[in-house]
């Protein structure tokens, strides 16, 4: 993989932690646990990505197109998801543990 695609799947899985991290201190706050992720989907930064190449190509494909001179330096990439979690009320979980702690 480039080293583009390789920060775009590392800033891809910062997102997917940071968003459970945030889901976990929600619920937990509001008195649930998080049973399970409904639905996951990146958002936004694959549709930029294929605007820029489209009009890359596009510029390339005219030919007046000189290349621009690459520099060193640095780039940022960024990342975000939309999760759809299922939650349960915590005293059914508290519930259960006690009656597995019982025996029953």
């Amino acid at each position: 993989a480039s080293g583009r695609a390789e920060a775009e799947r590392l800033a891809l899985l910062d997102a997917i932690d940071d968003a459970q991290a945030t889901a976990d201190s929600i619920a937990a706050h509001m008195g649930y646990e998080i049973v399970r992720v409904v639905e996951l989907s990146p958002v936004g930064s694959l549709t930029a990505s294929r605007t820029i190449l489209e009009s890359a190509e596009e510029a390339m494909a005219d030919d007046s197109f000189e290349p621009t001179p690459v520099f060193g330096g640095s780039e940022s990439v960024t990342s975000r998801v939309r999760m759809v979690f299922e939650l349960r009320p915590l005293t059914e979980v508290e519930e259960r543990a006690a009656d597995e702690s019982n025996g029953n």
